[in-house]
């Protein structure tokens, strides 16, 4: 039996009758031809059609449609985008509480105004370019323009939507994409030293703990001001991160930490020392860090009591420093002691590394700037520095350092065939041969079936005889250059 055919609806009396009194009232008759089709439900639908050619045409797209399930229910694309948007929004299990009011404001404010009433298939992408140009160049609703960054976050929104109407088969293909959105342009980073970042806790009285434990660990606020005695093993020097601080009508409440990911924050070991007296004596379930009065401590009166003055005193007004911008000096502290990229992606609770690396990467280790070149011998070729390691491990082609090879134990450098130009190669292994004691033969390999040989890993490929490392050592790179 076809899935689709084509009806000829003369063959019934009602509507014969239906085109008689079309006629008489001098009206359009109703339309002849009529497609029917089971739809992948299995409920039988129909189509109809002035014209015969153009219902055969709409009865070849159907089967081709049903045979490669790509089938669409013409209606279901006249649901409005508030009625799918709210389905969309119910649908989001996973998101936070912040997270969803932020959706929240940004569907009502700005996405449903525009086009709550629009039918999902009548939405265009000239249309989403206008207006996400307007979101651009129009005051907001609190009478201001709106940053880059927003505009982003409410385009994403409607995107969203509409590609969960693909996805809902309501629509093909998701006319918001491809929409050009104004580029935000990246703040100036803060990276105090550990001078400045002395002085600032210093003028910080009673929360001077609580300075450096941001400056030096990377945490967020919400983060901090939620961390409770006991996730602190001054033992093991971590700090467990399981629970933060939103903020929803002035009142703080609970949540999982960003992207509901825990994890496990190192403590610098001059720090166990100063916390140490801050949490003795005191119950695991209570707060580290709170008000003068007690209770948890709210930002604002943080920021206008604490740490404003603390800055200012400390001299650093200029810099415009916040607590949340000592993140950025945690993580170049970090970088500079050679802490590896995936101890600062968890240290600071990124994603992935590489957004880490984008973030920071332009941040070389202090010890790979200080480091001086000895000269060359007679020999001609190059000596290798630490400077020289970070570069040859960057990216194919690229003279920028690759902080994921930052680390003292991690050179393995060779020379390119005929260029002198050191390079990151695979580590080679040196054959040796092992003597049997009391014989010149030495016994069969086990682990290769040959005789007489057997392969010993070295600590990184060879470099050439005559090229000096900045250890003093030559010949092979025993993967221990020090600055």
């Amino acid at each position: 039996m076809a899935r689709a055919w084509i009806y000829d609806r003369t063959k019934d009396k009602a509507y014969r009758d239906a085109v008689a009194r079309a006629k008489k009232a001098k009206r359009t008759p109703p339309a002849r031809w009529q497609v029917r089709y089971y739809d992948p439900a299995g409920k039988i639908r129909s189509e109809t059609f002035a014209k015969k050619p153009k219902a055969e045409k709409r009865q070849t797209e159907i089967e081709g449609q049903l045979d490669t399930g790509t089938f669409r229910d013409p209606a279901a694309g006249k649901v409005s985008v508030a009625e799918l948007a709210e389905k969309w929004l119910a649908a989001q299990h996973h998101l936070k509480r912040s997270t969803r009011r932020d959706y929240r404001e940004h569907l009502d404010n700005y996405v449903l105004p525009e086009w709550g009433t629009v039918p999902v298939n009548r939405v265009r992408f000239e249309a989403v370019a206008d207006w996400v140009n307007r979101l651009v160049t129009e005051p907001g609703k609190r009478g201001g323009r709106l940053s880059a960054s927003y505009v982003r976050k409410v385009y994403y929104t409607l995107f969203q939507v509409l590609a969960w109407a693909v996805k809902a088969n309501r629509i093909m293909t998701n006319p918001a994409l491809g929409v050009s959105l104004p580029l935000i342009v990246p703040t100036e980073h803060v990276y105090l030293d550990h001078v400045q970042v002395e002085k600032l806790a210093s003028k910080a009285g009673d929360y001077r703990v609580l300075v450096l434990l941001l400056a030096y660990t990377g945490l967020r606020w919400g983060e901090l001001s939620a961390l409770k005695v006991g996730r602190i093993d001054l033992r093991r020097k971590r700090i467990q991160i399981v629970e933060t601080y939103g903020r929803e009508s002035g009142k703080l409440y609970l949540e999982t930490p960003k992207n509901h990911e825990q994890r496990a924050v190192p403590i610098p070991a001059f720090l166990v020392k100063e916390l140490r007296p801050l949490i003795k004596d005191k119950d695991g379930g209570g707060l580290v860090f709170t008000a003068p009065q007690g209770g948890p401590l709210y930002y604002d009166n943080f920021r206008r009591r604490v740490f404003t003055p603390a800055v200012a005193g400390a001299g650093l007004a200029e810099l415009k420093v916040t607590a949340h911008k000592l993140r950025h000096t945690a993580a170049s502290l970090a970088i500079a002691s050679g802490a590896d990229v995936k101890v600062v992606q968890t240290m600071l609770g990124h994603k992935t590394a590489t957004m880490t690396l984008d973030t920071y990467g332009h941040l070389p280790p202090a010890c790979a700037l200080n480091v001086q070149r000895p000269p060359a011998r007679s020999s001609g070729r190059p000596s290798v520095s630490l400077l020289t390691c970070l570069f040859a491990c960057g990216a194919k082609g690229s003279r920028t350092p690759d902080l994921r090879y930052a680390k003292p134990a991690l050179c393995h450098l060779s020379y390119g065939p005929s260029t002198g130009v050191p390079h990151l190669g695979r580590a080679r292994t040196r054959t040796t041969r092992a003597y049997r004691p009391g014989g010149r033969r030495s016994p069969p390999n086990r682990e290769t079936g040959g005789a007489g040989r057997a392969r010993r890993p070295t600590t990184g490929p060879r470099i050439p005889r005559g090229t000096t490392a900045t250890d003093g050592t030559s010949g092979t790179c025993r993967g221990r250059l020090r600055c």
